[in-house]
């Protein structure tokens, strides 16, 4: 390894341009970047911005110096304007190989450096006079691109993976709209095939040991997460507010950002205490848990069933009774049983490909970090 400075490194491209007096069709902003991922998929044009942007070749490198922990960048494929608050790095080849560069930038020890010279409270900002010092250890030219190539083979599985999780997703979501929403079946109010209610609102102080308390925050998108989760003393707890959630029930969130969004109830998490959020608890003998679930899952009950219940105020909001009276396509059990095995099928083959992901995700990063220290 040889210690480099950065501006050995790479070159900071300053070519500046006026949107309103350029050839060039695409602009990219720094919305358009997606964190930890190198591909640049979206973009906006130049008729749509004012002010001076930066000019950029295809093959340069589009950093986002401003929020730089939000970790974006994008090697661009074509030619372009972007966004005054990245910045536009180009190798230097006698020292790094224009292939490993920007895995460099996604690197750990370079988001640490670039996080302690970051200036600016609100949106702290790389400074190039900052950057351009720091050194950094580099393995030799050829011994590079043996590191290159398999960190782009790992990317480029990482990308078909997630074209596929996207595909899968988009046929999840055809599944769920043919079962609820074309469906001939009758409908019911949701309150005559489950009981809604209120969760233990305000909790009693988190303890290190105890029940744990499944909040908002914890979930997103069917999945319950332990991330920032709390625990409760059983014996704090009203009774009359404290539902020890069974396998089936389903917590609804009712309030703030992510209102609508909902998780059922399985495995480690039965006998937890539901948080501030709703929770609804299926008949069993009328609509199968699963069913429910999906139905409440589906993007389209979110946006135009429970969005639109939660009002346009600055903190959305959704109550018992307005979830009790929501609609909801019943077919006989046998046929809620049939729906489900096709839509498990789907959920499982999801539940994998995402697994898949993370672990390339998590080897591209130790091969990544191991090459550099």
């Amino acid at each position: 390894m040889t210690l480099y400075r950065f501006d050995q490194i790479a070159s900071n491209i300053t070519i500046r341009v006026q949107p309103s007096d350029t050839d060039l069709e695409r602009y990219v902003g720094l919305e358009h970047l997606d964190p930890e991922s190198l591909k640049l998929r979206r973009w906006g044009s130049p008729a749509d911005v004012i002010g001076q942007k930066l000019k950029f070749w295809k093959g340069d490198i589009i950093y986002g110096k401003r929020r730089a922990y939000q970790r974006k960048l994008a090697v661009a494929d074509f030619d372009g304007i972007c966004s005054a608050h990245a910045m536009v790095l180009r190798a230097k080849q006698d020292v790094i190989l224009p292939e490993l560069l920007p895995f460099f930038l996604q690197s750990e020890i370079f988001h640490q450096r670039a996080m302690e010279i970051s200036v600016g409270s609100l949106s702290p900002t790389i400074n190039w006079s900052a950057l351009a010092k720091q050194e950094f250890p580099l393995p030799p030219v050829d011994e590079q691109r043996r590191i290159a190539d398999l960190l782009w083979a790992a990317d480029e599985a990482i990308q078909e993976k997630s074209n596929l999780m996207s595909s899968l997703l988009t046929l999840m979501d055809s599944l769920r709209e043919e079962i609820f929403f074309s469906s001939a079946a009758p409908k019911v109010k949701l309150k005559e095939i489950a009981e809604v209610r209120y969760g233990l609102g305000q909790p009693p102080p988190k303890t290190d040991s105890g029940v744990p308390l499944i909040r908002a925050t914890n979930i997103s998108q069917g999945q319950i997460s332990r991330k920032d989760l709390l625990s409760v003393n059983p014996d704090d707890l009203p009774a009359s507010r404290a539902i020890y959630l069974q396998e089936g029930d389903i917590i609804l969130v009712r309030s703030g950002a992510y209102t609508g969004d909902s998780a059922m109830i399985t495995g480690e998490w039965i006998n937890s205490i539901a948080g501030y959020d709703l929770v609804v608890i299926p008949d069993k003998e009328k609509v199968h848990p699963v069913f429910l679930a999906e139905f409440l899952l589906h993007r389209r009950t979110v946006k135009t069933i429970l969005t639109p219940l939660s009002g346009r105020s600055a903190q959305p909001h959704i109550n018992a009774v307005q979830v009790g009276g929501i609609e909801i396509t019943l077919p006989s059990m046998e046929i809620q049983l049939e729906k489900i095995e096709k839509l498990n099928q789907v959920n499982q083959t999801i539940s994998e490909l995402r697994n898949n992901t993370e672990l390339l995700k998590r080897t591209k990063k130790l091969l990544l970090e191991q090459s550099l220290s």
